[in-house]
């Protein structure tokens, strides 16, 4: 299968020599328990950025001029156990961060984000991790793996890793009382889609969730933070989630307040009757960055 480059760039545009932005994808998919297809993922995502529009009406700003270079996937992690996954990602992502670009991971399931993690976490002595899902993924362990997607933010809290988790709407008892004893700020989806909270300009949440967070920022996005009416294709379309313009507007006021360092995105599992999603994980992509690349104001 011939490999898409994301947004369909000319190659002056994903030169990996010049290009400030690499695209990994990482298809990973070894622990999901309900729906499946996440290793399907990035491809449908890369395939459906083609159908971009490159230039950004909100910004007046084409970030694609900054280049991004869409790497070879991590294929041979497919056949890996979990803990040789999180080292082969680790690794990968911990490369080009060293060569000095910005790293947007494309899962996969969740999991593939405790390798990525810990590569900023090697080369960044302080940051905070954003966490955009409906789950908590929270346990110590799942279904006898410590491994698994369930266990994503336990694994980077326990590795001293500061997280804010926003969207959430699932958890178990024992994740409520590890939340409670590490004191995680965790801004639940039925306060943020009140009707009242919703209408404000800038919510207050938003405000507090970013002060919650350090100057340097990393952020993991399971796309099942948004409402099933708009990602019904991930593994569990939780009811009751976030809408477009509710992420846009906290993800452009965070890039205000807060360095972005990398973000991923995980968990899209891609169907035929339900392509709008891989469209809309590829538009939040170039939206991301665009919030990050655009021109100081003034």
């Amino acid at each position: 299968m011939a490999m898409h480059h994301y947004g369909a760039l000319d190659a002056q545009f994903r030169d990996p020599r010049t290009a400030r932005i690499v695209i990994l994808s990482a298809g990973y998919e070894r622990t999901v328990s309900y729906g499946k297809g996440t290793a399907r993922g990035p491809a449908a995502i890369l395939e459906a950025s083609a159908y971009l529009e490159l230039y950004d009406e909100e910004l007046d700003f084409e970030v694609f001029r900054q280049g991004i270079h869409t790497a070879p996937d991590l294929a041979e992690i497919g056949s890996l156990d979990s803990p040789r996954m999180v080292e082969a990602v680790r690794k990968s992502v911990g490369k080009y961060l060293d060569a000095g670009k910005f790293v947007v991971l494309l899962g996969g399931e969740h999991s593939v984000s405790v390798g990525e993690i810990a590569a900023y976490q090697e080369r960044f002595p302080r940051f905070s991790v954003l966490q955009l899902d409906a789950h908590s993924d929270l346990r110590d362990t799942y279904e006898g793996n410590p491994l698994s997607h369930a266990c994503v933010m336990r694994r980077v809290v326990e590795a001293g890793g500061k997280v804010v988790a926003v969207g959430i709407r699932s958890m178990s008892l024992e994740e409520r009382l590890f939340i409670r004893e590490r004191e995680i700020p965790v801004f639940f989806a039925h306060e943020i889609m009140n009707p009242a909270v919703r209408a404000s300009s800038t919510p207050p949440w938003m405000e507090t969730a970013i002060e919650h967070l350090s100057e340097d920022v990393f952020v993991t996005i399971d796309i099942d933070v948004f409402d099933p009416s708009e990602v019904p294709a991930t593994g569990t379309p939780e009811p009751g989630g976030l809408h477009w313009y509710d992420v846009m507007r906290f993800l452009e006021l965070l890039t205000r307040r807060r360095r972005v360092i990398g973000f991923d995105l995980t968990e899209l599992a891609p169907r035929p009757e339900n392509r709008h999603a891989d469209f809309l994980c590829a538009r939040l992509i170039y939206k991301l960055l665009g919030y990050v690349f655009r021109p100081a104001p003034g």
